[in-house]
């Protein structure tokens, strides 16, 4: 079982579980927990575009630092 790693994930899992026991307790909470899972596969959407948007940073950076391969004119 993976740890959370930040606290968007424990928020996430925790409001997940909340709005889970609510549609156990009342059928009206399916709705809760579609909208929920809704609002989670957008956070983790953002969450996830911008670790590659700062990776792609990074390696740019990389290519910025290293010398050019090509011959200096």
């Amino acid at each position: 079982m993976p740890i959370p790693t930040n606290l968007y994930t424990v928020f996430l899992i925790l409001l997940n579980l909340a709005t889970l026991s609510v549609a156990i307790y009342d059928v009206r909470g399916v709705a809760l927990v579609f909208l929920s899972m809704a609002y989670t596969v957008h956070v983790r959407l953002l969450l996830t575009q911008r670790e590659e948007q700062r990776r792609t940073n990074e390696l740019l950076e990389e290519m910025l630092d290293a010398p050019s391969p090509l011959p200096r004119l």
